[in-house]
């Protein structure tokens, strides 16, 4: 049995019939969801209910299933202009996928090419949905994209082969020795701060009675710093000192700064 809309010609006026008879119609005739809802919705037109209370109708109807409010106004707008048929138009556009063995390939190649290119441009080179190439990108080819890691400087390849041969010399001599480690004196520089460690208490203040409570930061910054140069090894510390105000750190500053540790590792470090 196969009923239409256009051979009801009963005009409704209450909300109880118009739901029983748009109940019936859908029922009648094998629909999805959405051809059902736009089938009701043409009914409501047809009985001249306003979009208003067509929504109301449809959503009272099919409760989370309903379309959208505006999906519902724009098709009781449409069967107002005269439209009959009740099925949605067929797209005209791009196809529903674009995520083609094809289109795979092509993306995977234009990646190659350009690891910077951007999903917008491969969109618009492919002519597929920008969606579907970030679909390719991550579901298919398995990429993502990540920033460039900064770096200080880089390297000589001259300069990369020094520094594996080094580790690889420290790595032989750890072998060798199983105390190498207890040998070896790290250095390292830090600026140190003076700081205004008062209490809370301390920072009390006498204020006027409608004055605001004063505030103080948990530690404050001096403007005295000063220089710390100190060695350790996994004993302690062997060696510190302070760079003096107006001292450049250079080369020959250092010079200095290491005889001093030489005398002080054999005076604490005897063994070594």
């Amino acid at each position: 049995m196969k009923i239409d809309v256009s051979v009801v010609a009963v005009v409704v006026k209450t909300e109880r019939l118009a739901l029983t008879v748009v109940v019936f119609l859908c029922q009648c005739r094998e629909m999805d969801v959405k051809e059902k809802q736009l089938v009701a919705n043409k009914f409501c037109c047809k009985v001249d209910f306003s979009a208003t209370k067509t929504v109301e109708l449809i959503q009272k109807a099919y409760g989370d299933a309903a379309l959208s409010r505006t999906t519902i106004s724009e098709w009781h707008r449409r069967f107002r202009g005269g439209r009959e048929s009740a099925k949605g138009d067929e797209s005209s556009g791009r196809p529903t996928t674009s995520r083609t063995d094809d289109n795979i390939a092509a993306v995977d190649k234009i990646v190659k090419e350009d690891r910077n290119v951007t999903s917008r441009l491969i969109s618009h080179t492919l002519g597929v949905p920008k969606t579907v190439v970030l679909r390719i990108l991550r579901e298919d080819l398995k990429k993502r994209k990540v920033c460039s890691r900064f770096v200080q400087h880089a390297l000589t390849r001259e300069q990369m082969d020094e520094r594996v041969a080094a580790c690889q010399d420290l790595l032989n001599m750890i072998n060798s020795d199983k105390n190498f480690l207890d040998k070896v004196i790290t250095g390292d520089e830090s600026w140190c701060f003076a700081y205004y460690l008062l209490t809370k208490r301390q920072s009390s203040e006498w204020v006027g009675e409608h004055s605001a409570r004063p505030k103080k930061l948990r530690f404050q910054k001096s403007k005295v710093k000063m220089m710390l140069i100190v060695f350790f090894d996994g004993q302690g510390i062997v060696h510190k000192e302070f760079v003096q105000e107006g001292c450049t750190v250079n080369a020959e500053y250092y010079k200095g700064v290491l005889d001093c540790l030489i005398s002080r590792i054999g005076r604490v470090r005897p063994v070594l």
